[in-house]
């Protein structure tokens, strides 16, 4: 069911938790709250401006079906030349078309939205070729994270590059004392030289970029307006709250955006941009540079990426990823074991594919409650069920929990009722242990798998998930 996105603002809330969406204002995010333990609304999105109207400058919007700017609003690709309207005083096209187009809701639940922008269906679209773009948000991970999901997919009857990313703000200073700056924290590899935020040669790793890889960088000094190469999909912003992001493989650039007004002075704002794609991306691409992570559709296919901003109770406040965890959540790394029939789905299936692939079709509510635990990085062992009965490999999560597609529908709690989470191989066991080798040894007589044998999905504690890693070979004894 299709709903109109005229004028409407979708609220998602659970937990503490709270999300606004302006579905006619790009499927934007207008807020992102958190509820302290003392009752305190912290605002983990936002600019920080007082009084600014959050419909006109949202504090988190999408990119697509490009990224940041396009010089001089024009570039190539197969040999000809597009012209795309000038949206910036600079003359170049900036952020994509679809920031202040109104998207029509496909679906939506207490916690979850799924909304569409089709450009057939609008006026005067700054892009030369016919695209969609879909854009989901889901509050998950017992209401610690928000998950939004950015989509394009190519609707017309030729390929074309394309890109896309989310350019969410954050606060700059500590609320009761400005001068005291968030800290920004990334997995950034290489930072390109750019001359009006245009790059002008290849990226290379200076001062900033060790800063910022550091966690040192405050945002101090000079403003700063940069490129990144090398993104490893995780950044931190740390003041009176921590936020994590975690970002999908697709984005291989993260934007750090640390502005000064017309005065000198510094903004209350800074933004941290995971996009798929580098400023200019298209003229880069049309020149044969490599990395720029432009990509290129062809009709019908698509372009998923997927981002999360994470935040999770601590006494006193809020803190990202990493910080400590209170009323039985963890903050580790975590180990899980998944069952699979290997005539329908293998462990060398998963190393074959391509990229991440979605473990979906668990319908055990115990098992979903598990699979709903699963954070991105998190350790999965592969159990080989029918003949072979054994462990077979290890394999890394790149993708949380999120509502199954193909089985929508939410509980009498208001939850996502099938999730399924993405996976990629990182290593087959060596010598893979069986059903009757794990009987055999004493130390996992508490396992899970021995106890609870019918479920699919389950949690291992750190010391079993050694055992089982010593024994396969895929850890040193």
């Amino acid at each position: 069911m299709t709903h109109t996105a005229q004028g409407s603002t979708i609220e998602l809330s659970e937990g503490g938790l709270t999300v606004r969406i302006a579905a006619d204002r790009g499927a934007s995010l207008l807020s992102m709250t958190k509820r302290t333990l003392s009752g305190d609304e912290v605002s983990i999105i936002t600019r920080a401006v007082a009084g600014e109207d959050e419909r006109l400058k949202p504090p988190c919007f999408v990119m697509a079906p490009w990224t940041n700017r396009v010089k001089d609003a024009a570039f190539t690709f197969k040999g000809v030349r597009h012209q795309l309207r000038a949206s910036s005083a600079d003359g170049s096209a900036i952020h994509g078309d679809v920031r202040s187009r109104a998207f029509a809701i496909l679906d939506r639940s207490p916690i979850s939205a799924r909304l569409r922008f089709d450009s057939t269906q609008h006026e005067n679209v700054n892009f030369p070729w016919a695209f969609a773009c879909e854009v989901r948000y889901e509050i998950e991970e017992r209401a610690r994270a928000l998950r939004v999901d950015v989509a394009i997919q190519n609707t017309d009857t030729s390929e074309f590059p394309c890109g896309c990313g989310l350019h969410p703000y954050f606060a700059r200073f500590d609320s009761q004392r400005r001068s005291k700056r968030v800290r920004i924290r990334a997995g950034v590899g290489t930072r390109y030289p750019s001359r009006a935020n245009i790059p002008v040669g290849e990226p290379g790793t200076d001062g900033l970029t060790r800063a910022i890889r550091a966690g040192m960088f405050a945002g101090g000094g000079g403003a700063v307006d940069d490129v990144f190469a090398g993104f490893d999909g995780r950044a931190y912003i740390t003041g009176e709250s921590r936020v994590t992001i975690s970002a999908s493989p697709e984005h291989g650039h993260l934007v750090v955006y640390v502005p000064k007004n017309a005065k000198g002075d510094d903004e209350p704002f800074i933004a941290v941009e995971p996009v798929t794609m580098v400023n200019d991306g298209f003229n880069l691409y049309s020149r044969g540079e490599r990395n720029t992570g432009v990509c290129v559709l062809k009709p019908g296919e698509w372009l998923r990426t997927w981002t999360r901003f994470e935040v999770v109770w601590t006494e006193g406040g809020v803190v990202g990823c990493g910080g400590h965890f209170k009323h039985g959540a963890r903050g580790s790394m975590a180990t899980f074991l998944f069952k699979t029939e290997p005539g329908e789905f293998s462990f060398a299936d998963l190393r074959n594919a391509k990229g991440p692939s979605v473990w979906d079709g668990v319908s055990n509510a115990a098992a979903n409650g598990f699979l709903r635990r699963v954070k991105v990085g998190d350790e999965v062992l592969i159990y080989h069920t029918g003949d072979e009965k054994a462990v077979v490999g290890l394999a890394t999560v790149t993708g949380g929990p999120r509502e199954d597609p193909k089985r929508p529908g939410v509980t009498a709690k208001g939850e996502t009722k099938f999730v399924v989470v993405e996976l990629k191989a990182v290593k087959p066991a060596g010598t893979p242990m069986t059903l009757a080798m794990i009987k055999q040894d004493k130390r996992l007589a508490e396992l899970p798998l021995l106890k609870q044998s019918r479920l699919s999905v389950m949690e291992i504690d750190a010391s079993a998930a050694k055992i089982i890693k010593q024994a396969c070979g895929l850890m040193k004894a």
